[in-house]
């Protein structure tokens, strides 16, 4: 009887290129809204677990065997979704279609991880330049001011009360210097306007000696029509008489 044939020890993948791997995966798995710390924490510890079951020789192997574990948590994300009762049906459809779109992506990567560790493990090449240092991080921006909810009230500033008041204050004085522009042209226009000129006294005099003579004017054919009335009613009186007397 022969003895089972031992396993042979897999080449250690480096450590840290396995914690960067580890931290990405429990950066991609969802919890639950309502979860304390401590699941949260035995959730990645688990995670910690399944990537070390698949034994990742090289950093391929650990790439594809931390998606497949992150794949996992999300799927289960999705179906936990679609289970609750006061979801519309719609959205529990789309939440399953998702569960069964990366339930087909995880196969894959099971399937070409072990596609990887029936080959030899991968050992890395000495690369020709270092490491590169971390990129410096940006300075820290100030926060925004939180803009007020709809229908708040928000006290204005001392500056910007003052910024108003000068707002004010300078379209008052334009609207006033306006206003004496156009009032000092209408009374040029006036000045200059000889129909509104105080007149003299010979003017005076000339318009009621006109005004007189406009008057006889007047006067004169209006009592040459009144004796010429006079007449034709003599006239017509005595026919009459005349016709009664025949």
């Amino acid at each position: 009887m022969n003895p089972p044939p031992t396993e042979t020890a897999s080449p250690a993948l480096d450590p840290i290129l396995l914690a960067v791997m580890v931290r990405a995966t429990a950066d991609a798995i969802p919890h639950h809204p309502d979860a304390p710390a401590e699941e949260q924490a035995a959730r990645c510890q688990t995670a910690f677990a399944m990537i070390a079951l698949l034994r990742p020789r090289d950093v391929l192997e650990a790439m594809l065997a931390a998606r497949f574990v992150a794949l996992q948590f999300q799927i289960m994300d999705d179906m936990r979704c679609a289970a609750q009762l006061d979801l519309p049906p719609a959205l529990k459809l789309r939440f399953r279609a998702s569960a069964a779109a990366l339930t087909r992506v995880q196969e894959r990567t099971e399937r070409d991880l072990k596609l990887r560790q029936a080959l030899p493990a991968l050992q890395p090449a000495a690369l020709p330049v270092a490491v590169p240092a971390p990129r410096p991080r940006p300075a820290p921006v100030a926060a925004a001011a939180p803009r007020p909810a709809a229908g708040r009230f928000v006290a204005p500033t001392e500056a910007e009360t003052a910024q108003l008041v000068a707002e004010v204050m300078a379209r008052e004085d334009a609207q006033a210097a306006a206003a004496k522009r156009h009032q000092a042209a209408a009374g040029a226009a006036d000045a200059s306007d000889d129909g509104f000129a105080e007149p003299t006294e010979a003017e005076v005099a000339a318009v009621v000696a006109r005004a007189r003579a406009l008057l006889e004017e007047t006067a004169a054919p209006a009592v040459a029509m009144g004796e010429r009335l006079q007449a034709e009613v003599a006239t017509r009186a005595a026919a009459s008489t005349t016709a009664l007397a025949a």
